[in-house]
């Protein structure tokens, strides 16, 4: 199932399905950082199964655009876990929960990626 919602005056693409561990859902949006319009950015929300121990996780990520290419710096880009509950079946349901609820947060995310792309300029 694909869908696009409005929140906060951004576009964001949801889409729900299945892959190669079972439901998961994804949502990307643009994402900018104030003073700097030059660099094309997603901000994406991945809720996915993890395993039977840490049961289902939502990962906020910021990748970078550039000649038709999606990249993320592993170390360097933001990445953070924004939530973690355990989950004995992650079913479509259980998984459109966990990332309608990461998706409320959507703002204090976006906030916190910045924060992180800020604090690495202030310490360069």
């Amino acid at each position: 199932m694909t869908s696009s919602h409005e929140h906060a005056h951004r576009d964001i693409h949801t889409r729900i399905g299945k892959d190669s561990e079972g439901w998961a859902a994804k949502s990307t949006l643009p994402f900018t950082l104030p003073g700097d319009n030059d660099h094309e950015m997603r901000l994406r929300l991945y809720t996915y199964n993890a395993g039977k121990h840490k049961g289902l996780v939502t990962r906020a990520t910021v990748h970078h655009l550039k000649d038709g290419f999606e990249t993320h710096a592993l170390f360097s880009d933001y990445s953070a876990i924004v939530c973690q509950e355990p989950c004995t079946r992650a079913t479509q349901k259980a998984v459109e929960a966990a990332h309608r609820a990461a998706l409320s947060n959507l703002d204090n995310l976006v906030e916190l990626a910045r924060a992180y792309y800020a604090n690495k300029r202030e310490a360069a």
